[in-house]
């Protein structure tokens, strides 16, 4: 089975991952050591550093994906369950609804569903898998939820419709945060960006002013003290943002 958790950058993705990180780490560096070997030894970190980022980038993007795809299978699994359906009836008619282009990740996922039902695997089982699988909460609670009020209750179809609605309810206000964040995630970009932007304008257009801190160690001290904080700020605003409901 699919570990959504896990990314195997592409040959091209790799090399594009490679220079862009040479280069973003090259021209941080020159800002604050211009040098050639204080800059090339920046290059060569950001072209280390790359890779693991962009692969960290393309496992969130995925992520995101099933997310989505998971909560528009919700609102499709709803009304065949309030038509009188089982669950596991519920998932073969989304699997036979949907087109070949439509959620792919999830069509792939329910299709496997359908095959482990055949073999008498437990449908919660398999969403607790696919949960684990891809790192979703959303999954994760769908499926704890769905065991839970089966054990409680024994009615799958009236656990899942149940279950459904209060997912429903979280996502709903997970969208409104979001789009309350979302101007505030843009001025965070901008914030992180002014640093550099400043320093390289005063460079550009007044390097008498900043000669001191260029030509002594205290100044060293300083720039490097800078940019260590200028990273920290980077990784708490980012951490900062991460709002879950």
């Amino acid at each position: 089975m699919k570990d959504y958790r896990q990314y195997r950058l592409t040959p091209i993705e790799g090399m594009e991952a490679v220079i862009l990180g040479g280069i973003a780490a090259g021209l941080v560096i020159s800002l604050f050591f211009p040098g050639i070997w204080t800059v090339g030894v920046g290059i060569l970190i950001g072209c280390c550093m790359g890779p693991p980022v962009l692969r960290r980038k393309r496992r969130g993007q995925l992520a995101r994906q099933m997310e989505r795809e998971f909560r528009e299978c919700l609102s499709m699994l709803l009304p065949v369950l309030r038509a009188g359906r089982s669950l596991e009836g519920a998932v073969q008619a989304v699997v036979d609804d949907l087109d070949p282009g439509e959620l792919p990740c999830m069509r792939e996922e329910l299709e496997s569903m359908r095959n482990g039902l055949m073999l008498g695997i437990p449908l919660e089982e398999l969403f607790l898998d696919l949960g684990e699988r891809s790192g979703v909460e959303d999954i994760k609670d769908f499926a704890e939820l769905l065991a839970l009020r089966k054990r409680s209750k024994g009615d799958l179809a009236e656990a899942a419709e149940y279950t459904i609605q209060i997912l429903t309810e979280k996502m709903e206000a997970e969208e409104e945060l979001k789009t309350l964040l979302a101007q505030r995630r843009m001025e965070q970009r901008i914030m992180n960006m002014m640093p550099f932007v400043i320093l390289g304008m005063l460079l550009l257009m007044s390097p008498d002013y900043l000669k001191p801190l260029y030509e002594s160690f205290m100044g060293g001290l300083i720039r490097l003290s800078c940019l260590l904080l200028i990273g920290l700020g980077w990784l708490l605003s980012d951490r900062i943002s991460r709002i879950r409901v």
